[in-house]
């Protein structure tokens, strides 16, 4: 094929892929612009750390928003073809359908491969700094809940009480801790001073106050009490290596994971993390095979919707992804045939078109 037509094709291409990653990422973040907002207007953090926690947030959600991405600007770049008649003048050309999909074919190769090393090394990286900032700025948050001059319950059996609170800097005024968690030696804490901290790792995120210059009071056959200058307090701990933090994990993280001497458990969501960052990634061959099969038509001039096919046709294959990890979970089938199934039905279904087309 001429380097000339290859260039037309590419050129014609790229504007839809940067429109539709842009779209559909503005869309994905509008989800959370009140969260962020929040932040920012109640509880006085910097703009440059919002816009900081978008752009995290943002590089996190690339990987999987390339893929439709990719659909969305081979079906507009081939409908708009077709709807101008361009097709049909290719064919009278001597060019067959093939010839125009194989520099696609290679491109959406190289995208794949770019968007698995993404997927398993940088996207990981901006969702853990998303994550263990946005840990960071709930202490403000969760101060907001902490009113001022009055009881609050944090746990079942844990009441604090704080006559001051700076959202901002995490300060505490005359603070009043009561722990009820052993009925029969209930505990109060009182100080003059307290600071909220957080702590976020790889594995584990947990919160504490840290109270200054008070005392501790227990009753149980006699009462006692306690004077002390600082006393730490935990108000959360949450284990996040496949609770809430699988995303954070890195290639070589779930390497050691699934190769290590970790539960049975843990090998198992790591082997199906894995092969869903992998299938995902390589969703971008497939889909750009499929969007062409959908959207090349030489007998009519009618352009295809699309926003819409790709929402669909997205809609689909994410459901069948998450319907394979649903299988590899429950052992019903191992990760590395279930969360392939929605590339192989894909895969056939475009097979099936581009056979038509031919």
């Amino acid at each position: 094929m001429q380097r000339t037509l290859v260039r037309y094709l590419i050129f014609e291409y790229l504007p839809g892929l940067l429109i539709g990653l842009l779209s559909f990422l503005f869309i994905l973040l509008m989800f959370q612009i009140f969260r962020l907002t929040e932040f920012f207007l109640i509880h006085g953090v910097e703009f440059h750390k919002v816009i900081d926690l978008c752009f995290n947030l943002g590089n996190s959600l690339v990987p999987a928003i390339l893929p439709v991405s990719a659909l969305f600007a081979m079906v507009l770049t081939f409908s708009r073809l077709s709807h101008d008649g361009e097709s049909v003048a290719f064919v009278s050309l001597g060019i067959s359908p093939i010839n125009l999909l194989l520099p696609f074919l290679i491109f959406g190769f190289i995208l794949s491969l770019l968007t698995a090393y993404h997927y398993l090394e940088i996207a990981p990286r901006s969702n853990f700094k998303f994550e263990s900032a946005i840990s960071e700025l709930s202490r403000a948050k969760s101060q907001v809940h902490l009113k001022e001059n009055t009881f609050t319950d944090i746990y079942d059996n844990l009441k604090i009480f704080v006559m001051k609170s700076n959202s901002r800097t995490g300060e505490l005024e005359k603070v009043l801790i009561f722990d009820e968690s052993n009925s029969d030696h209930p505990i109060a804490i009182i100080a003059k001073s307290g600071l909220f901290i957080t702590e976020v790792t790889p594995t584990s995120s947990s919160a504490w106050i840290k109270l200054f210059n008070g005392s501790i009071h227990t009753q149980s056959q006699t009462y006692a009490k306690i004077n002390f200058k600082e006393y730490l307090v935990k108000v959360s701990d949450q284990d996040l290596i496949f609770a809430k933090n699988e995303k954070s994990l890195n290639s070589w993280t779930l390497k050691d994971l699934i190769n290590g001497l970790q539960s049975q458990d843990l090998r198992k969501s790591a082997r199906i993390e894995v092969n869903k960052r992998l299938s995902v990634a390589f969703a971008n061959l497939l889909l750009i095979i499929f969007g062409f099969a959908v959207s090349f038509n030489v007998n009519r001039r009618q352009q295809t919707n699309s926003f819409a096919v790709s929402v669909m046709v997205i809609a689909s294959y994410w459901f069948l992804v998450v319907l394979g990890e649903t299988v590899a979970k429950n052992e019903i089938l191992p990760p590395e045939i279930s969360l392939w199934i929605a590339n192989a039905i894909f895969l056939s279904l475009s097979i099936r078109k581009l056979k038509a087309i031919i």
